[in-house]
């Protein structure tokens, strides 16, 4: 039970930082939810540090511009009807695997999920969205996600330390004790 009660801090505080980020969102239209949530978790996949968290943005980052590049490839391709998208996907998606052998940049992962939500966010902006707005909106919700990816790491460190402090304070009292 101790150690269960120990944990408690955590969800307390994802809670917490979920709140502000439904909040925050709520009130800054250039804040997407499930964009910073996505983010969020992706920090963590990346090793949860500040170099990991910075690969993955630029791998986002490139996903979303790959993205650009797939919409205007296959616009150029109109000639070949409907394989003009799949083969623009194929070829782009071919050319961004490559990146596997860029250890600054291998984190395939990220890109694909930064493409994805680049084209979410076109498709539920319509046709007046522009290349300019998505990248703007998408990446900055992607680094305000990732920053509360920093602040969990940041928060649980914290209140890890002061729970380790506390053992080792009872164990010395309990070894004086005895």
């Amino acid at each position: 039970m101790k150690d269960f009660v120990k944990y408690l801090p955590h969800p307390g505080i994802i809670a917490v930082l979920a709140f502000i980020i439904q909040f925050l969102t709520n009130l800054t239209p250039n804040l997407v939810t499930w964009i910073c949530f996505q983010t969020w978790a992706l920090y963590f996949l990346a090793g949860c540090n500040i170099k990991g968290g910075l690969k993955a943005a630029a791998c986002y980052a490139i996903g979303i511009l790959a993205s650009m590049v797939i919409i205007e490839f296959g616009g150029s391709l109109s000639g070949l009807g409907q394989w003009a998208f799949p083969t623009a996907v194929g070829v782009i998606a071919f050319s961004v695997i490559l990146l596997e052998k860029v250890p600054a940049l291998n984190l395939i992962p990220a890109l694909f999920i930064g493409s994805g939500a680049f084209f979410g966010w076109m498709s539920a902006n319509g046709e007046n969205a522009t290349y300019a707005q998505a990248f703007g909106v998408v990446m900055g919700s992607c680094l305000f996600g990732m920053l509360f990816g920093v602040v969990t790491v940041w928060a649980r460190t914290k209140y890890s330390e002061m729970f380790e402090t506390q053992s080792n304070e009872e164990e010395k009292a309990e070894a004086k004790a005895a």
